[in-house]
């Protein structure tokens, strides 16, 4: 019964996440995005679900401000604005999809003065192409040091 969960996981595929920063000016949709969440099936774009937490770490401790994002004129296409102040880095953990068919996080490190400066999809090899797995604590820390920690 396992292995065939995991035969129909596999044929239908995870969902995939990226990330467009900045956010295009120039669409009315994006103006005034932070950065923009593309959210795939396979090659095709999908509305999915998906959420997200700003996280920051202060004299040892951790915060999060759950984040809220907006649809697009363009399918599988959000707009994030800016729900965190500068002065801080920041993680930006953005997740798309879950249950049965998996997810797959975006760590977005943002510095102190507000720019991304890394975006990573933790994933892992399978057949000829990679699939996201859920982000190893590890590497959240590591994406906040990557953002001026």
């Amino acid at each position: 019964m396992f292995a065939t969960l995991l035969t129909l996981i596999a044929l239908l595929g995870p969902p995939w996440i990226s990330i467009e920063y900045p956010a295009n000016p120039l669409d009315p949709t994006t103006r005034g995005g932070y950065l923009l969440v593309h959210t795939f099936h396979h090659q095709a774009a999908v509305q999915a679900q998906i959420s997200g937490e700003a996280v920051t770490w202060d004299r040892g401790t951790r915060r999060a401000i759950p984040l809220r994002f907006e649809s697009t004129s363009r399918p599988g296409v959000y707009r994030l604005t800016k729900q965190w102040t500068d002065g801080t880095p920041y993680v930006l953990l953005i997740t798309v999809g879950e249950g049965e068919h998996g997810s797959a996080t975006a760590l977005v490190s943002v510095t102190a003065a507000g720019q991304v400066s890394k975006v990573e999809v933790p994933s892992e090899p399978y057949r000829e192409f990679r699939v996201p797995r859920a982000p190893r604590d590890s590497e959240i820390m590591a994406a906040f040091q990557a953002a001026g920690a």
